[in-house]
């Protein structure tokens, strides 16, 4: 995973940062924890992607949009394998967002597609938040690693918010 993580640092010119620590436990037993981050900067707007292994299987990404006006706000769930099945929509992920312009961008998304098609073929996961906070616009995602593929989702993630602060930046 440091390979890839260091291939994507380079590609996109972001920070690549590795900590490989242990964890007490307690009663002398330890854990080992791995966090691989990568922390980026697109048109004034800072961002990093973090996954964490070790006592727990967890990524996480956030972007921090300064804008002095209020953003559309949004929310991106996907359904579980177990759910869809009983599903009749197709589609794994359900957006909701009450602005027409960002709700159609993020329907039409090439890079929220590529992350749909690893949510299908894949146990991904995720859960994305977009909302107001005092100090700006804060885009969460949170997702556990706990499937095998789970190298394939850093880079179209990335790419992703950085549509995301294109768009959200207009």
């Amino acid at each position: 995973m440091v390979q890839l993580f260091e291939a994507i640092a380079e590609e996109e010119k972001a920070e690549f940062i590795f900590n490989n620590e242990l964890y007490s436990l307690g009663d002398d037993a330890t854990t080992p924890e791995k966090i691989f981050k990568l922390a980026a900067e697109h048109k004034g707007a800072d961002f990093w992607i973090r996954n964490i292994l070790g006592t727990q299987a967890v990524g996480e990404a956030e972007l921090l949009i300064k804008s002095p006006i209020l953003l559309p706000e949004f929310e991106i769930k996907s359904k579980s394998h177990f759910a869809s099945i009983f599903s009749r929509k197709k589609s794994r992920l359900k957006i909701h967002c009450e602005n027409p312009t960002l709700d159609l961008f993020l329907h039409k998304s090439p890079e929220l597609s590529l992350l749909h098609d690893l949510i299908k073929e894949t146990q991904f996961e995720p859960y994305i938040t977009g909302e107001n906070k005092l100090d700006g616009f804060l885009i969460r995602t949170e997702y556990h690693l706990q499937f095998v593929e789970r190298t394939e989702v850093i880079r179209p993630l990335f790419h992703f918010y950085k549509k995301l602060i294109d768009q959200l930046s207009n």
